[in-house]
C-alpha cells in the first residue's frame, strides 16, 4: 500500500514538473515568438533604410556625373587648345569650370551632411538665426554660378525675420533650393 501511495505522489508530483516545463516551454516559445517578429520588422526597416540609401547614392552618383563631365570637358579643351583660345572663351571656360566645381562640392557637402545625420554624426544646434544673413551668404557662395547661368538672384526678405533651427541645415536647405 504504502508503495502505491509513493508511486502516485510520485506519479502526481512528475505530472505538476512536466505540466511546469510545458507552461515554460510555452512562455519561452512565445518569447522566441516576439523577438523573431521584432527581428523581422528591424529587418524589413533595415531593408528600407539600405533601398533608401542605395537610391541617395544612385541619385548623388547621377548628380556629380554631369559637374565632373564639364570639368574634364572644359580643363581637356584649355589643356588642349590653350595657344588658340582667346581671352573671353578661356574666361568663359574657367567660369564654367567654376561653375561645376561648386555644384559638385555643393552635391559632396549635402552628401557629408546626409550621411551625418543618418549616423548620428551629426547633432542639431538649435539657436536663433536672421533668416536674411544665412540667405545672403548662400546667395554670396552662387552668386558665380548663377551668373555664368544668366540668372539675377534677388532678395526680398525682411531683416527682422528670425528662425529658430540649425543654421547648417537651413543653409543646406537654401542652397538646394536655389
Amino acid at each position: 500500500g504504502q508503495l502505491a501511495r509513493s508511486m502516485g505522489s510520485m506519479a502526481r508530483r512528475l505530472k505538476d514538473s512536466v505540466r511546469d516545463l510545458e507552461h515554460q516551454v510555452e512562455r519561452r516559445t512565445a518569447d522566441l515568438k516576439d523577438i523573431i517578429e521584432k527581428y523581422a520588422e528591424t529587418n524589413k526597416a533595415l531593408e528600407r533604410n539600405n533601398a533608401t540609401k542605395d537610391r541617395i547614392f544612385s541619385i548623388i552618383a547621377h548628380d556629380l556625373k554631369s559637374p565632373f563631365n564639364a570639368l574634364k570637358g572644359y580643363s581637356g579643351i584649355i589643356s588642349d587648345s590653350f595657344e588658340s583660345l582667346r581671352t573671353d572663351q578661356l574666361r568663359e571656360m574657367i567660369d564654367k569650370i567654376s561653375v561645376s566645381s561648386e555644384e559638385a562640392h555643393g552635391l559632396l557637402e549635402n552628401l557629408l551632411q546626409w550621411a551625418l545625420v543618418q549616423t548620428g554624426g551629426m547633432r542639431v544646434k538649435w539657436e536663433n538665426h536672421n533668416l536674411r544673413e544665412i540667405v545672403l551668404e548662400v546667395f554670396d557662395l552662387m552668386k558665380v554660378n548663377a551668373k555664368v547661368k544668366g540668372i539675377r538672384l534677388d532678395i526680398q526678405l525682411s531683416p527682422e525675420l528670425w528662425v529658430h533651427a540649425d543654421r547648417m541645415m537651413v543653409s543646406t536647405v537654401i542652397r538646394n533650393l536655389i
